[in-house]
């Protein structure tokens, strides 16, 4: 199974990141913002390892997940809702065309969304792999 390609949108450095530090992002014409002062805020992801970034992951400044892709008309929170991170830890390629996920919350640990039937499930304790 091929796995996808991920680049980090920006190396941030810095101290710890505050809701009102942020970056602006645009893709495919739609900006949105990611916060600062974490390295693992904002990723590119080609999930099919073919050299273009299929999906754009972001922590918004107010710590949820957004994700936005060609024919999504602009900016998603990562459904169904609810999930807030401090920073990206993996992304992953499952077995029968499954894509995961992996966010960090300090003091309480690794969360996953998982891509299946054509819709993302929620996030749950867990880890991609």
């Amino acid at each position: 199974m091929t796995q996808p390609i991920v680049t980090s949108v920006e190396s941030n450095t810095g101290g710890a990141s505050t809701a009102g530090c942020y970056h602006n992002i645009t893709r495919w014409n739609h900006t949105g913002k990611y916060i600062c002062g974490e390295p693992q805020a904002a990723y590119d992801v080609d999930w099919n390892a073919d050299g273009r970034y299929d999906e754009t992951f972001v922590i918004a400044p107010n710590r949820e997940i957004w994700h936005t892709w060609a024919n999504a008309g602009g900016w998603k929170e990562l459904p169904p809702g609810n999930g807030f991170a401090d920073y990206f830890s993996d992304f992953e390629n499952l077995p029968r065309g499954q894509r995961c996920v992996e966010v960090y919350v300090r003091g309480d640990g690794e969360y996953v969304n998982v891509f299946r039937d054509g819709k993302w499930r929620g996030w749950s304790v867990h880890t991609c792999v």
